[in-house]
C-alpha cells in the first residue's frame, strides 16, 4: 500500500485495489485519509470486520495493494456516488452489493431486540423498561450518597487483602482488557534484553506504539514472569546501555534514532516525509523541532 499520508483528508468514494488479482473494495468517507488508516491498521491486526478482504490481505500482503481515489464530493452525495461506483466496478471484496449496507427492517430489528431479552409480547417490553428505569434511578440515588461510595472502596480493598480474592484474578484475566497477552510481554522482554533490540525497533516488530512497548518492559505488567536473569536486567537499567542511550526528553526513542530524525529536520525534510520514513507521529517531530531551536538559541 503506497503512502497513505498522500491522500486527502476529503470526503468522497475510495476504492481499496488488488493489484495481482485486480478485485476492489469499494467505500464512502468523509475522511479519505483517516478511513484508509483505520483500514490498514485493522487489516495488519486481523482484525477487519470484513473477512473477504482480510483474507485477501492475508494471502497477497500488503503489498498487493493499492488505494484509488475515485472522486471526491459532498457527504451528502456519498452514498449516490458509492453506489453508482459499485455498480460499476462490482467489487468482490465488499459485504454486500447495497452502498448503505443491509438495512435491517424494523420486524428484524425487533426479533433481535426480543431474543435478547427474552420477552414476547408488548406489555412485558414496557414493563421490562419500566423496570430498567426504576432500577437505574436506585443507582443514582445510592451513588449520591457519600457514604455509600466510601463504603464501597472499603470493601474492595477488604477483598483484595485476602489471597483467595486475587488468585481468582489470574494472570490470563488480568491481560484479558490489556494490551498485550502474557506471552507478548515475555517476548517484547526477551527481544529487549536478550537480543537487545531497541524500542523503536521492538515497536515495528509488534506493530505497537514505542510507549506501550516502554511500558510493557519497565513499569507496567510487573507480576509476570518472564524467566530473564535479574543480573541481566540490572545491567540494562543501570548501565550505560540504559542511562545513555535514551534521550530524557524523548525516553520512547534511542538517541541513534533521535539523531536520524533531528537530521532529517535540520536537511529540510518535510513532515509528510519524515513521518513515512521514522514511522513518527507528527507531534513528535515538532517537539524535536522545538528542541533543536532551543539547542541553537543556547549556542548563540
Amino acid at each position: 500500500m503506497q503512502n497513505i499520508y498522500d491522500l486527502p483528508r476529503l470526503s468522497g468514494i475510495y476504492s481499496i485495489r488488488n493489484l495481482v488479482s485486480g478485485n476492489r473494495y469499494i467505500g464512502s468517507t468523509s475522511n479519505i485519509r483517516r478511513r484508509i488508516i483505520e483500514h490498514r491498521s485493522q487489516l495488519q491486526r486481523s482484525a477487519h470486520y470484513n473477512f473477504i478482504l482480510q483474507r485477501a490481505w492475508d494471502k497477497y500482503g500488503p503489498t498487493a495493494f493499492t488505494v484509488d481515489v475515485l472522486v471526491l464530493c459532498s457527504t451528502n452525495d456519498l452514498i449516490v456516488y458509492e453506489q453508482e461506483y459499485m455498480d460499476k466496478y462490482r467489487p468482490k471484496y465488499n459485504l454486500s452489493t447495497l452502498a448503505a449496507g443491509k438495512i435491517p427492517t424494523e420486524n428484524t430489528k425487533q426479533k433481535a431486540w426480543n431474543s435478547r431479552w427474552g420477552l414476547t409480547s408488548p406489555k412485558e417490553r414496557k414493563e421490562f423498561m419500566k423496570h430498567l428505569r426504576q432500577v437505574s434511578e436506585e443507582k443514582r440515588e445510592l451513588w449520591c450518597n457519600e457514604e455509600y461510595r466510601r463504603n464501597i472502596g472499603e470493601q474492595s480493598r477488604q477483598r483484595w487483602k485476602t489471597e483467595s480474592y486475587r488468585e481468582k484474578f489470574s494472570v490470563g484475566q488480568r491481560f484479558s482488557h490489556g494490551k498485550f497477552s502474557v506471552d507478548d510481554i515475555i517476548i517484547i522482554r526477551r527481544l529487549y534484553y536478550i537480543e537487545n533490540m531497541f524500542i523503536c525497533d521492538i515497536a515495528r516488530r509488534m506493530m505497537h506504539d514505542p510507549t506501550n512497548i516502554y511500558n510493557a518492559i519497565f513499569t507496567n505488567y510487573k507480576y509476570v514472569d518472564d524467566g530473564i536473569d535479574p543480573e541481566i536486567k540490572s545491567k540494562k537499567l543501570h548501565g550505560r546501555n540504559f542511562t545513555k542511550v535514551y534521550d530524557p526528553r524523548s525516553a520512547k526513542f534511542t538517541a541513534e534514532f533521535v539523531e536520524k530524525v533531528d537530521q532529517a529536520i535540520i536537511q529540510g525534510k518535510s513532515r509528510k516525509d519524515i513521518c513515512s520514513e521514522f514511522s513518527v507521529s507528527t507531534r513528535y517531530i515538532s517537539k524535536r523541532k522545538k528542541i533543536i531551536q532551543d539547542e541553537n538559541k543556547n549556542k548563540n
